[in-house]
């Protein structure tokens, strides 16, 4: 029996072992959440070739807006004979050091992605003490979150660190706090859950099916977690905005026609059993098939 379950999206994994197998990859950053039940989310894989100041751009945007913390980092595995023995006693040791050189005190959780040509195993730490190897489970589709990181189209792999990060300054050795090990996903918000992040990914696929050039934003509340998405409708070129409470679909959305505008117009939704049928509902108001 696997001793935990991590999560990445399909499209990150799809990134990390083309970069391994492209370039000289040094490994790199995770950012993200713990499920309820414990389980470790990506959400983010920042590499070590980024610069210094491009990284602690991407840790403050994304802890301000989201909540996101550094749950971990990923480190290249490459074998001559293909594949590497993920549990011998070097290996381990590979992981044991990524987890001493944390600087942001002691996590008491800390994930570790082995990622070769092929494949990304995950391996988490409790305390000091790897807790064994675990499987991945990956996310359909591509990482909503890749659209709110500002300097994402400028993150070129091959660019070398500048002087400060190539002496060993790494960012992480004075940042991030030690708190933002601890941040997780509320138990009770309807995406939390080890299947929350599908249903989050669903939902945000059936708006980007209606929305001018498949563009949907969303934002999380950091008190709250309420996650909120808007988007303009192709069909009649105007603004909405979804703001789900955290029992949806259970619960009715709030669905907000012009929230940009001084005019608007708010229509609470009714309960559902399924989320697919209560965005469903959604689209119909949206596209006048419903009123």
């Amino acid at each position: 029996m696997d001793a935990f379950t991590a999560y990445i999206f399909q499209e990150d994994h799809g990134k990390l072992t083309d970069e391994v197998i492209h370039t000289s990859e040094k490994g790199g950053s995770l950012f993200g959440q713990w499920t309820s039940t414990g389980n470790p989310v990506v959400h983010l894989a920042v590499s070590f070739n980024a610069s210094r100041s491009e990284t602690e751009r991407i840790a403050d945007t994304f802890s301000n807006a989201f909540r996101l913390c550094h749950i971990g980092e990923w480190r290249p595995v490459r074998s001559s004979r293909g594949g590497s023995d993920h549990t011998d006693h070097t290996e381990t040791r590979a992981r044991e050091v990524l987890l001493a050189n944390y600087r942001g005190g002691r996590p008491t959780r800390f994930l570790v992605l082995d990622v070769d040509r092929t494949r990304i195993i995950p391996f988490l730490f409790e305390g000091q003490f790897q807790k064994g190897k675990g499987k991945l489970e990956i996310l359909p589709g591509v990482n909503p979150f890749n659209r709110y990181q500002p300097t994402r189209s400028n993150y070129n792999p091959q660019r070398p660190d500048p002087p400060a990060a190539a002496a060993g300054q790494h960012w992480n050795q004075a940042r991030p706090a030690p708190q933002f090990q601890e941040a997780a996903t509320t138990e009770f918000q309807w995406y939390s859950g080890d299947d929350g992040g599908q249903k989050l990914m669903k939902v945000l696929e059936d708006f980007k099916e209606i929305a001018q050039r498949n563009q949907v934003d969303f934002s999380r509340d950091k008190i709250t977690h309420d996650i909120s998405m808007s988007f303009v409708d192709a069909r009649s070129g105007k603004n909405w905005e979804v703001k789900f409470p955290p029992k949806f679909p259970k619960a009715g959305a709030r669905l907000i026609e012009n929230a940009d505008k001084s005019y608007r117009k708010e229509t609470r939704q009714g309960t559902s059993e399924k989320a697919s049928q209560a965005v469903k509902n959604m689209i119909a108001i949206i596209q006048g098939k419903l009123y």
